[in-house]
């Protein structure tokens, strides 16, 4: 696997699709060895791996009576069929929530929107669409963490005036459909200041913008993205023959 993050994304996106599009066990079965293999290698990364897997495992039960009793209402299958192909869906979800589970756990300090700009200025193309459409993510991704913050401390203050005590599921729901409107106002207000200061620093007059430090994209890295498309098309071409 490459060091360059947009290899490493490529890689896992491409595992991800991969395991949706198996259509046999044995596909299923290589998927889940090599996922095993990068588990092995990242052990530090299991218990977060499978804390995040607890609310998909959860509901899992709950999937597969529900596709059992529509699969039953709507279809001729008979009931061993319907678990059989339930089950072995249910199990591609699984992989794959792993799979993106594992990558989220060992590229959090990966800037991806940094790479893709790199690889993006090399093309010295005045393509004012796709450098809207990066900044756009970059504004997101920057925001995104100070609106958890907002609802960390709103939920914090709450609890400190023991507001959030003795309150049951459906008061709670309440509350948040209550609280979300102003948090989303004041992430938007932080938006349109946050626009005004790159507008007033000259956004938009040379396109593509220029990097401070560019994360560089190299023929080795090319090779590794296209090898990582052939080696996943050679598994499910070579596992259903």
């Amino acid at each position: 696997m490459g060091t360059n993050c947009i290899v490493k994304f490529w890689f896992f996106l491409s595992f991800a699709i991969s395991v949706l599009l198996a259509d046999n066990s044995t596909t299923l079965i290589i998927y889940t060895l090599v996922l095993a293999t990068l588990l092995a290698f990242r052990i530090r990364h299991l218990k977060p791996v499978i804390i995040r897997l607890k609310p998909f495992i959860f509901f899992l039960p709950i999937m597969i009576v529900l596709y059992v009793v529509f699969s039953i209402i709507l279809t001729a299958m008979d009931f061993y069929q319907i678990m059989a192909e339930g089950c072995f869906a249910l199990s591609k979800l699984l992989v794959m929530v792993a799979v993106m589970s594992l990558y989220f756990e060992i590229s959090r300090s990966d800037d991806i929107l940094i790479a893709v700009r790199s690889l993006w200025s090399k093309t010295k193309l005045p393509w004012r669409l796709a450098e809207d459409s990066l900044i756009f993510l970059e504004l997101t991704l920057r925001l995104f963490p100070t609106f958890q913050r907002d609802w960390e401390h709103l939920r914090r203050a709450r609890t400190a005036l023991g507001l959030n005590q003795t309150v049951g599921r459906v008061a709670q729901i309440k509350q948040i459909a209550n609280d979300f409107p102003a948090l989303i106002f004041l992430s938007l207000r932080r938006a349109d200041e946050t626009a005004l200061s790159i507008y007033l620093r000259g956004y938009g007059k040379k396109i593509p913008r220029g990097i401070v430090n560019p994360i560089p994209f190299t023929v080795i890295d090319g090779i590794a993205f296209v090898a990582v498309a052939l080696a996943f098309y050679w598994i499910n071409f070579n596992a259903t023959l």
